[in-house]
């Protein structure tokens, strides 16, 4: 078996400025987050990442970070230094097509081992899953082979650990791409013996089948003491399987005779298309997890139209003409300026346009190169007055400025792109000004046709759901990727984030919003406070993944965004770890630890009580799109300066009740045992 242990070399990182955007902060109040990563040892990296994750790693209490990268680039482990700021490594010495990973002790020892997988599709038959025994100290050996999950011929995407049989040991599930020969995902059982039997057949897991983008989440959701499970992007042999824009969701219910049946439709999800993110929380505080599903187009080949305002001089905006239409654009004041510079992103699927593709005012003049400045009076090119232009019939990048001195950019596009009848050419770049931008307005740029709404529902309490997104105000229509739920300000109900995709604009309207911070209002509802979060402004990409944790220990939830490397102009994001800038308010984080249950104690059911208000958490490993969160169970206590009583629920049965608990504190508690620092 190799041995691997964790490289000293370290990573250098680019750095990669990150521009104040100050009107987030909200009229000079506070901002709830502060970006650290330059501050934190985390910088800019070019390179395609593939989610991130947090686990303690080296078992000193603080959550590390691990950063996969896929197309055979080295994933990173940033190692907590417990002081603010983490040492960044290769954790590899070789390359592999390394994706989705679940980190978790599956053999009880104490330490956080992780199955990676893996699977480039033109080599799925070559590459092998791999499963890393922590030993200790920084080595890991590579058991997958002896242990029986090596799994060759599957694309791997993703995994999550669950002890689906309630035997006290981590069993494995592979999420992989259905696409590739229509296969479906994989379970498999521990045997206690550092061996895993496939058991996906006599499960009921052969007929559920999940597309690449997809996510993987585990909840009781109906209070029956086994855990079930979500799968976004997916469908079943029942479920048009063929139509590639109507994936469904999947709830995996855990039946009592051992097998997953899906009951989404039964459940009140109904069909629900185009999922990708998973949270499943109790935003209610009714003892039930509740669940929000974020949506966006899975085909990264599928843009949105928007324009993007990084900064008060710059703007990013992106062109994707389709569903029949032939022109996009955007109009702009540069107020005080004296020039505005042009330029163009090329993209994966097409070059730059040509010079005689782009045409300049009245005259329809061609720039003589790119990128390009053009001046409000005089110049080498005249940019006042409209040129000439059929949509439907002429096909290019038109610029002009008009008499008021406003400026229009305009896109015209024929040629359907890859033959789908559903997407133009992707065009996008760069504006830029000497002066400031004013009323600068999308025209004719529109969403995706399909729903992709985000979706909230309330769980009934029956093993029902129902679907509150609109009157809880959190049912926005972006391009959704990861989500979670967290009590950032420790008010003692869980609040929500959602990472969004892309450029993104609403009846022409600039959303801006790559990342949306929504308060629970304690009502049922939420209020948008991203204004006030402190979020830089970046653009980020389909696959971009936030984690969830509390990386200082100081019992304010923060939060790493891992970006997913697309074509320009998403290449070369940087990482961003927002640290929460705290208040006043109290709380207090579990640590559980299994001795009869498995050890990472997933599966395990926490009530609080303070006075008259419970919170209810469960430890279902983190597992989100291709994330993993903390899996400390943090709650946020608000004014409360004691804990009545702490009820903890264990997978094998067994229930424990502590009374008037301290709060401000780490604690862990051991299943039989107690409670300790």
């Amino acid at each position: 078996m190799p041995t691997l242990r964790v490289s000293s070399l370290l990573v250098v990182f680019i750095c990669c400025l990150l521009i104040p955007f100050s009107a987030l902060a909200g009229k000079g109040k506070k901002p709830f987050f502060k970006e650290v990563g330059g501050k934190a040892g985390l910088r800019n990296q070019m390179h395609i990442n593939d989610g991130c994750y947090t686990a303690d790693v080296n078992g000193d209490g603080y959550p590390d970070l691990y950063i996969s990268r896929h197309q055979a680039l080295l994933p990173l482990l940033a190692t907590n230094n417990g002081d603010g700021t983490f040492t960044v490594d290769q954790l590899f010495t070789f390359t592999n097509d390394r994706h989705g990973v679940a980190w978790g002790d599956f053999d009880n020892d104490g330490d956080e081992d992780v199955y990676i997988s893996v699977g480039a599709p033109d080599r799925v038959n070559v590459l092998k899953k791999e499963l890393w025994r922590n030993d200790g100290n920084g080595v890991f050996v590579n058991i997958a082979d002896a242990a029986g999950v090596a799994a060759v011929g599957l694309r791997g995407r993703t995994a999550a650990w669950l002890d689906y049989d309630n035997d006290g040991d981590l069993d494995l599930l592979l999420v992989v791409d259905g696409t590739q020969e229509n296969h479906s995902i994989v379970l498999f059982r521990n045997n206690g013996d550092y061996t895993f039997t496939d058991v996906s057949a006599e499960t009921g897991m052969t007929n559920a089948i999940i597309y690449s983008n997809g996510g993987v989440g585990l909840a009781d959701y109906d209070g029956d003491g086994d855990l079930d499970i979500l799968l976004t992007s997916s469908f079943t042999s029942e479920k048009k399987p063929n139509d590639l824009f109507t994936e469904f969701s999947l709830l995996l219910k855990h039946s009592s005779d051992g097998t997953f049946k899906d009951v989404a439709k039964q459940a009140g999800i109904g069909e629900l298309t185009l999922g990708r993110g998973i949270a499943w929380g109790d935003y209610d505080n009714d003892g039930d997890l509740d669940l929000y599903v974020s949506r966006g187009v899975r085909d990264e080949t599928v843009f949105q139209d928007g324009v993007f305002i990084r900064s008060p001089n710059q703007i990013e905006w992106l062109s994707s003409v389709k569903f029949d239409e032939f022109e996009d654009g955007l109009d702009f004041v540069p107020n005080g300026g004296t020039s505005v510079t042009f330029d163009f992103w090329k993209n994966q699927d097409n070059p730059l346009p040509s010079l005689d593709k782009v045409f300049i005012g009245a005259s329809g003049a061609h720039p003589t190169s790119i990128p390009f400045t053009l001046l409000k009076t005089g110049g080498s090119i005249n940019p006042t007055g409209k040129p000439s232009f059929t949509p439907g019939t002429d096909e290019g990048v038109y610029i002009w400025q008009d008499n008021a001195g406003t400026w229009h950019l305009r896109v015209l596009q024929i040629t359907p792109f890859r033959g789908t009848g559903a997407v133009g050419k992707d065009t996008s770049g760069f504006i830029t000004t000497d002066g400031q931008f004013t009323n600068v307005t999308p025209v004719g740029m529109e969403k995706s046709k399909f729903d992709m709404c985000n979706k909230l529902f309330r769980n009934n309490g029956n093993g029902t759901f129902t679907d509150v997104s609109d009157k809880a105000g959190v049912g926005d229509c972006h391009d959704g990727t990861s989500t979670s739920w967290m009590d950032f300000d420790n008010d003692g109900y869980l609040d929500l984030v959602v990472i969004n995709a892309g450029y993104d604009v609403t009846n022409d309207t600039i959303t801006n919003k790559p990342i949306i911070l929504y308060k629970n209002n304690g009502n049922g509802t939420f209020t948008d406070v991203t204004d006030r979060a402190g979020f830089v402004p970046e653009l980020f990409y389909v696959r971009t993944t936030a984690v969830l944790f509390d990386y200082n220990n100081d019992g304010f939830m923060d939060m790493f965004v891992c970006d997913d490397d697309g074509p320009p102009p998403y290449h070369g994001k940087p990482l961003v770890l927002y640290k929460n800038n705290g208040n006043g308010n109290h709380w207090l984080t579990l640590k559980l630890v299994g001795t009869e249950s498995n050890r990472d104690a997933i599966g395990a059911k926490v009530t609080l009580q303070t006075g008259k208000k419970i919170q209810f958490r469960e430890q279902n490993g983190g597992f989100n799109l291709i994330g993993q969160n903390d899996t400390r169970l943090h709650f946020g206590l608000g004014a409360s300066t004691k804990v009545d009583r702490i009820t903890v629920e264990w997978p094998s049965g067994q229930v424990q009740d502590f009374n008037n608990i301290g709060v401000d504190k780490i604690l862990v508690i051991t299943e039989g045992q107690g409670i300790t620092p």
